[in-house]
């Protein structure tokens, strides 16, 4: 998979409840009408984790995921959205995506980045080369942050759990 001129080779675009898909950023044209290919595949924005991976033959792959049912708790409606973008992200690494970009516009943009990191994470002892991990930023125009918190603040968080994992597993060997 190589990268597009914009620099990603995948795109995390989350699918809201009602059905709306967040849209590109205009740096990223696509002649795809993404919605009629979302509704196409009988994929139901309602149900949560539901993905759909399109590639796309001069623009970088699209890796589409409901949030499922919306929800009236404020932390519920944050974890759905964690667990979303992690699964896509992951979803993408499998697509042979080297560079992902995540478009927050609708989602908050810190637990974007706090599910993205996470989804990443690896932990081996080998020492034989591996795989590079693939880098993630926000493609957002304009992000969505909450009470301050912001894609770096997410970084953070994530870096930090996964420092947590890391010495954890180190514990029980």
């Amino acid at each position: 998979m190589s990268s597009t001129k914009s620099g990603f080779d995948a795109l995390v675009l989350p699918v809201l409840p009602n059905g709306e898909i967040t849209q590109l950023p205009s740096a990223y044209p696509s002649s795809l009408n993404i919605s009629s290919v979302w509704t196409a595949t009988n994929a139901k924005s309602t149900k949560a984790l539901e993905k759909r991976i399109i590639h796309q033959e001069n623009g970088p792959t699209l890796s589409l995921v409901a949030l499922g049912k919306g929800s009236t708790s404020q932390n519920a409606t944050r974890e759905a959205t964690r667990r979303a973008v992690g699964d896509a992200v992951k979803a993408a690494k499998d697509a042979g995506a080297r560079s992902i970009g995540i478009v927050a516009d609708n989602i908050s943009d810190h637990d974007a980045a706090v599910a993205s990191n996470l989804a990443l994470f690896e932990f081996t002892l080998q020492t034989k080369e591996r795989d590079p991990v693939p880098s993630v930023s926000c493609a957002s125009s304009q992000p969505r942050s909450e009470s301050g918190l912001q894609w770096n603040t997410g970084e953070l968080y994530a870096q930090g759990q996964n420092l947590a994992r890391e010495v954890s597993y180190l514990l029980y060997l």
